[in-house]
């Protein structure tokens, strides 16, 4: 007979940041505050980094606990990445793309306003 052992893994762990790294851009969604994780799927399976917006909580109508938070707070699997540096690389590459399209889409937007 064989004995099954339930044990606990944390998915997510918060890493910690490379001396040599970047600074963390803050989340280009809703500008809250970036963190860096290890993930894994199983205990001493395959690991991976992650940078993740910590903004957790409901915005306008989510309601539900799963759905709640920063669509940034569970990052699609491109932001999920073998090192460190490179998942922080990829964050603030995206970042800074995201707030610049804004930025021009917000400028086209206004330059259109005044048009009209």
């Amino acid at each position: 007979m064989s004995k099954h052992i339930n044990t606990y893994h944390e998915e997510y762990v918060k890493a910690t940041m490379p001396e040599d790294s970047p600074t963390l851009l803050n989340c280009p969604c809703c500008s809250g505050k970036a963190s860096l994780f290890q993930f894994s799927e199983e205990p001493g399976g395959a690991t991976s980094r992650v940078v993740m917006c910590a903004y957790s909580f409901g915005i306008g109508g989510q309601d539900d606990i799963v759905n709640e938070g920063c669509l940034l707070y569970m990052p699609p699997e491109d932001f999920y990445r073998a090192t460190a540096k490179a998942a922080i690389k990829y964050w603030n590459d995206f970042a800074t793309g995201l707030v610049n399209l804004r930025l021009r889409n917000e400028k086209k937007i206004a330059g259109k306003a005044q048009k009209d």
